[in-house]
């Protein structure tokens, strides 16, 4: 059983001097990662010296000096506790760290007094020193002083056991209870289960060495050497284990992707060598009981099954170890591939940080995660919910400049000192960032991810460097998808609101022609885009007077339609007001040049049919001169005009009179009509225009309405056009 118990207490040293090592060299320059490595080397010398002096048997002098300095390793206990100042989190000021060292002086004190003298009897044999004549006299009291001095180390190399029991006791309690109240504070439920791995742990070792050694130094309990021995081994195997499992599971200290794989690998194929010896062992023993010798033929079976069955056994628990503890912490690539597709499906903000926070809190265990974006003003915003606040950085700003200077993640400690502007450098602290990851698309900055410090307040490594900015590429590309998704959200309610413009300009337009016993009117109106600028329309003044009016808007799409719905309304106003022409041009020219901008103007051309005398009254403000075909097919154009509208309110319109005959047509048109092109961009012009209405004899104004649309769909090929078109025939019969 001693045997056993040495071997346990040797391997169990091993492995905490292995872990040791690997936290240690994982990142010397951290203060965690030293003040840990420390505490398992202090655990390593007293499980390997435990090992050592068991196999040290009878004692001899050699076994005596060891049992001595032995006492070495409780410097574990102020390691501990020193270890409690900084995990989960720090709890030490900065004027209070320059004093943590003194947790030591006692068990630095014990350690050099038994290392000087070897009994209490070899302290009190220096008291002769002070029965020395030269003490007589004066240095009396030194005599004195030093005996009583050597009387109390005497006693307390009697008492040390006991006494550093209570001390040590005192300081694990202390210890949990910092490490307990530590717990309590972070209130970061997303990793609070990791961190209670290691603590708790320790602690059940830590119990089981109480009851094992300490307890009965305190109290009269006796314990034997195996039940002694067996706490103690159970107290390293079980410290090992929550270490390694820490490690391995929670990415305890931020330790590295390859070495966490090299534990969990390597503690695999321990494991099933060990189950493989164990099994050799067994079946020798049970076929030498069955046959009374050894088979030769058991070595060959055992070599073979090892040959062919070893590696893919091996194999298998080795992918069985990694989907179970490395499922979602270690493949960097799984989480990458979900936020991916993520990115595909997320087209709001709020999710996409809330998402980015999930992932990033719940893989790196960070304890903050903002985002910082890029406005339409040139500024970088971050909203803080929890605080109802929006932090705002200038684009010229040098946190903006410094970042925009750089591709890769920087620290905070990099970027403040580059920061003058102390609103600016205070904002940065409100968002507790200890890295900034650089949001680029096509070299330009369009956000940044700020990432808080994780759990173990470790630095990143650098697959999670690598997979930070990776993410902020991905995130990049997502916020570049917004602006798309967002430009077409607006492209389509801009389509929306001009097709309901649209609608409502055709319903502005007339809807049925007038219609009497001596005329007929036909009218047509195609915009070159959704909505136009070209407007006609028909007023009945009364039952012998009809008014004929089209306009030209300058502009096309929006504004021309604003403009030409402000025309109308103001043309059916100010022609119920006058039976005149020109005042009814000069209201219309007021109204239009005082609520419009100078470049902002139109066309216009309005007459006024009399049913009784077949007179038509006219003014013209700059529209193409209307052209007139008489019954015997000669034609003329009215070609007197004036300003156009919308430039100068002042104006005075003149208006012109012309006797109209049964057969005569009053063709009207906006300049898209002779404007319109066909493939080899030319004209359809007032020459054609003039061809095509005098080659025939026309019946009726629909008939030459829709000979002429026809002629030019022709000649433009169905080209689209740059300008509206609009034809009025007004025909006398």
């Amino acid at each position: 059983m001693t045997i056993l118990f040495s071997i346990i207490y040797l391997t169990g040293g091993v492995l905490l001097l292995f872990l040791g090592f690997i936290i240690l060299n994982d990142n010397p320059h951290h203060q965690i990662n030293r003040i840990f490595s420390g505490l398992l080397f202090f655990g390593v010398t007293g499980s390997i010296m435990a090992g050592c002096g068991l196999l040290i048997q009878p004692p001899t002098i050699n076994q005596l000096f060891l049992n001595r300095i032995f006492v070495f390793w409780e410097f574990f206990f102020p390691q501990l506790l020193m270890f409690s100042f900084f995990y989960p989190t720090k709890i030490l000021s900065s004027s209070a760290s320059r004093y943590q060292q003194l947790i030591f002086l006692p068990h630095l004190f014990r350690f050099i007094l038994l290392i000087v003298f070897s009994s209490p009897d070899e302290i009190l044999l220096r008291t002769t020193i002070f029965s020395n004549s030269v003490f007589d006299n004066f240095l009396q009291p030194i005599a004195i002083l030093g005996t009583l001095l050597l009387n109390l180390l005497a006693y307390f190399y009697e008492i040390h056991n006991t006494l550093f029991a209570f001390i040590n006791l005192f300081y694990l309690i202390l210890a949990f209870s910092l490490m307990y109240e530590s717990y309590h504070q972070t209130k970061r439920t997303h990793f609070s289960f990791q961190k209670l791995v290691v603590p708790g742990g320790i602690l059940i070792s830590m119990l089981l060495y109480v009851i094992a050694f300490l307890l009965p130094e305190l109290l009269p309990i006796n314990l034997t050497f195996q039940q002694a021995h067996l706490f103690t081994t159970l107290a390293i195997l079980l410290a090992a284990v929550s270490i390694a499992w820490a490690i391995i599971k929670y990415h305890f200290l931020n330790i590295y992707l390859f070495i966490r794989k090299s534990i969990l690998f390597s503690t695999g194929t321990a494991f099933l060598v060990g189950c493989y010896l164990l099994s050799y062992h067994m079946t020798k023993q049970f076929t030498g009981q069955v046959f009374g010798k050894e088979l030769p033929i058991l070595e060959i079976l055992f070599l073979i099954f090892a040959a062919f069955f070893f590696q893919p056994i091996l194999s298998t628990l080795e992918r069985f170890l990694e989907k179970y503890f490395l499922k979602e912490q270690l493949d960097y690539r799984l989480i990458l591939e979900e936020f991916s597709r993520d990115m595909l499906t997320i087209l709001d903000l709020d999710r996409l940080r809330a998402k980015i926070s999930t992932i990033l809190k719940r893989v790196l265990s960070v304890e903050s995660v903002h985002l910082i974006l890029k406005q339409k003003n040139g500024e970088y915003t971050v909203s803080r919910p929890n605080f109802n606040e929006i932090l705002s950085f200038a684009r010229s700003g040098a946190f903006i400049r410094s970042i925009n200077q750089k591709d890769s993640p920087q620290l905070f400690n990099e970027i403040a000192p580059q920061i003058r502007d102390n609103t600016e450098l205070r904002q940065l602290e409100q968002l507790q960032a200890y890295l900034f990851i650089p949001i680029a698309f096509q070299n330009e900055l369009e956000g940044i991810l700020c990432v808080g410090e994780n759990s173990e307040h470790t630095p990143f490594s650098l697959d999670e460097k690598s997979l930070l900015r990776i993410m902020g590429s991905q995130i990049a590309i997502a916020l570049e998808n917004f602006k798309l998704y967002e430009e077409k959200i607006e492209k389509q309610l801009i389509k929306e609101e001009i097709s309901l413009a649209s609608e409502i300009q055709r319903m502005l337009l007339p809807q049925t022609f007038p219609f009497g016993n001596h005329f007929a009117i036909s009218a047509i109106n195609i915009p070159s885009k959704e909505v136009g600028g070209d407007y006609y329309d028909f007023v009945q003044i009364d039952d012998a007077h009809l008014g004929i009016a089209i306009g030209d808007i300058a502009g096309k799409g929006i504004p021309g339609a604003l403009l030409m719905s402000n025309l109308q309304a103001t043309f059916r106003v100010a022609a119920q007001l006058s039976p005149n022409p020109a005042e009814v041009m000069r209201i219309v020219n007021t109204q239009i040049a005082k609520t419009t901008a100078p470049e902002k103007y139109a066309t216009f051309f309005y007459g006024i049919f009399n049913t009784k005398d077949s007179t038509f009254t006219y003014t013209n403000a700059g529209h193409n001169f209307p052209i007139l075909i008489h019954h015997d097919r000669g034609f003329k154009t009215l070609d007197k005009s004036d300003l156009v509208i919308g430039i100068d309110e002042n104006y005075h319109y003149h208006q012109h009179q012309i006797k109209l005959f049964p057969g005569d047509f009053l063709i009207c048109y906006t300049d898209g009509i002779t404007e319109a092109l066909n493939i080899e961009k030319i004209e359809f012009g007032e020459n054609r225009l003039h061809e095509l209405i005098t080659s025939h004899e026309w019946h009726s104004s629909q008939d030459l309405r829709n000979y002429i649309y026809e002629t030019i769909h022709k000649f433009s090929h169905g080209m689209d056009q740059y300008d509206d078109m609009t034809l009025v025939i007004f025909q006398i019969k």
